[in-house]
């Protein structure tokens, strides 16, 4: 063996190999092969050796002192330096992994298993040294061990921080921080391991604890250990442009039952008959899709969605479950934008679930949790900035009055305007800001009849609308960001549930008066939207839906930037 000094005491440079603190010599990190472990379970994790000249207490508080002295500390660890030194400095050097008589403790085991586990959760084990920690736990070399006890101080500082909140800098997705839980920093999670003591304890209680995490992570381990679905060999089913209805023919119909598991009604496997039909229409439900049977674009993509695909739609939704902040509140309103989905909760129980309109694609409905603090009855509408700039200003420079037919009226310092006076085809920008638009209530108003409130900086709030037709459509992504309520007044009678003397009778005499008036609720409840293209059904199964604004691919985008998920 090279021998090699670099003035430590000769104890020191034997436990530390003689070159300060360094990495094993091994096979190189792999998720794969961190991933594959085969040999792992949960009752014996690793194999433990014995140790030679036994090893004992002191010898490790001495490896690690030296360890710190030498500043030697391999790249990978430098990020986390400072923390893991106040750590063991906390300890008076001595190990937390591993025991008096130098055995690495079930504390050890168990967090070895973890950390090579962690793509389990879309994380990519090479970050917590998976592959390092695997073949390190069963040597019997000194320096190994030194090695073990602060790389495994290190992946369990990095595990938490990446299951405790946002990984990727929020502004980066153009949300805001306080809507979502941030990483705590790694002293911080040291400090309260060293306070703490149980490890597992603080791994599960920073997991999500809902059931929709629990049966994604199910899925995501059944498809990234699984071979490709026998259904999944049928695609991807070509229509070439066409439309595919029940009772017609074509060649696609044959991969289109391979894919839906149905065998055929007749001896022609070219018709599309009534068993496929049916077989559609559920997947169409199910996908938050029209139910009618017929295949276009939208169904026909959800169709030809691959494993990797899928694989990659668990990886970015059980990230931002992770996001979601540990709150408890008894009522709650709850609002998915890709599914176009709102729900009632209370108690823990869904009281109603209903259709909604969300913004479209150039005008997304941004994700972000407010407070509701009460309802408005026969609300007035102030044109928003990008409707008025976008959608009127070009109009009005066509049609001065175009506004009239709306019954929208045009306001600046107080004072009521002519629209006949305004030179609308070179107001600047300035001028336009000044002039406020505003719909007095009514049958026409875009906002219907009921108003959320819900103070948010995105001016995004729950209403009514004045185009009831637009809820039997397919496409539900069509307003300019605010959320359509199919039911307002359901939601309306919700949110002031608990407040005395508010009743359905006295809602309805309220709004058939048609003025405007704020009720205020003496307890505000949280209003959460999210962006979740995957999501459980009520039978456990994954529902797999489409990246509306194209959120996945941003998400999974930085995470590769970062090396953040597995491969």
């Amino acid at each position: 063996m090279k021998k090699v000094i670099r003035n430590y005491a000769l104890l020191a440079a034997l436990i530390l190999g003689g070159a300060g603190f360094c990495y094993a010599q091994g096979p190189a990190t792999s998720s794969k092969m961190a991933m594959q472990g085969a040999a792992l379970t949960a009752e014996n994790p690793i194999q433990s050796g014995t140790w030679r000249f036994g090893f004992p207490l002191k010898m490790m508080h001495v490896s690690l002192a030296n360890a710190f002295s030498t500043g030697a500390l391999p790249p990978a660890l430098k990020t986390e330096e400072s923390a893991i030194r106040s750590f063991y400095s906390t300890r008076g050097n001595q190990p937390f992994w591993f025991s008096a008589d130098g055995n690495l403790q079930g504390q050890g085991h168990e967090l070895v298993l973890t950390l090579v586990q962690s793509w389990q959760h879309g994380l990519n084990p090479d970050t917590y040294h998976a592959a390092s920690l695997q073949s390190l736990a069963n040597s019997e070399n000194f320096a190994d061990k030194a090695q073990l006890e602060i790389l495994l101080t290190d992946g369990f500082a990095k595990y938490m921080r990446d299951i405790s909140g946002m990984r990727i800098k929020p502004e980066r997705l153009t949300l805001f921080a306080d809507n979502w839980r941030q990483a705590p920093r790694a002293s911080e999670i040291l400090a309260a391991l060293n306070s703490h003591g149980d490890a597992q304890g603080m791994i599960k209680e920073a997991l999500p604890a809902s059931a929709t995490y629990d049966v994604m992570r199910q899925e995501l381990v059944r498809l990234m250990q699984d071979a490709q679905a026998s259904h999944e060999r049928a695609t991807p089913i070509d229509l070439g442009g066409r439309l595919l209805k029940p009772g017609m023919r074509d060649k696609a119909v044959i991969a289109l039952r391979a894919r839906m598991g149905t065998t055929a009604q007749t001896k022609d496997e070219r018709l599309y008959d009534d068993a496929l039909a049916a077989a559609v229409m559920a997947f169409q439900r199910d996908s938050n899709l029209k139910s009618d049977g017929v295949i276009g674009a939208q169904t026909l993509t959800l169709l030809n969605r691959s494993r990797q695909e899928k694989i990659n739609q668990l990886i970015a939704n059980m990230e931002r479950l992770r996001w979601v902040k540990k709150e408890s509140p008894q009522r709650m309103i709850v609002v998915n934008i890709p599914s176009a989905t709102l729900w009632a909760i209370e108690e823990g129980r869904v009281k109603f679930e209903m259709p909604v309109i969300v913004g479209r694609p150039g005008r997304p409905t941004h994700s972000f949790i407010a407070q509701i603090e009460g309802v408005r009855f026969n609300p007035n509408w102030t044109v928003p900035p990008t409707i008025k700039r976008t959608d009127y200003l070009p109009r009005l420079a066509e049609d001065p009055l175009y506004l009239q037919a709306k019954g929208i009226k045009l306001v600046r310092a107080g004072k009521t305007m002519d629209p006949t006076d305004i030179d609308w085809a070179s107001i600047s920008r300035t001028e336009l800001q000044q002039i406020k638009m505003v719909q007095d209530p009514g049958e026409g108003n875009a906002l219907g009849r009921y108003r959320v409130l819900m103070p948010n900086p995105h001016n995004i709030y729950l209403h009514d609308t004045n185009q009831k037709s637009a809820f039997d459509g397919p496409d539900r992504a069509i307003s300019s960001g605010c959320i359509r309520l199919s039911d307002p007044r359901k939601v309306a009678a919700f949110v002031i549930a608990h407040e005395q003397e508010w009743n359905d009778g006295r809602i309805d005499a309220v709004v058939a008066a048609g003025k405007t008036r704020d009720v205020k609720i003496t307890q505000s409840m949280p209003v959460y939207l999210f962006y979740y293209t995957a999501w459980a059904d009520q039978n456990g199964g994954i529902v797999y839906g489409n990246d509306l604004y194209g959120n996945d691919k941003k998400l999974l985008a930085l995470l590769k930037e970062m090396d953040g998920y597995p491969s």
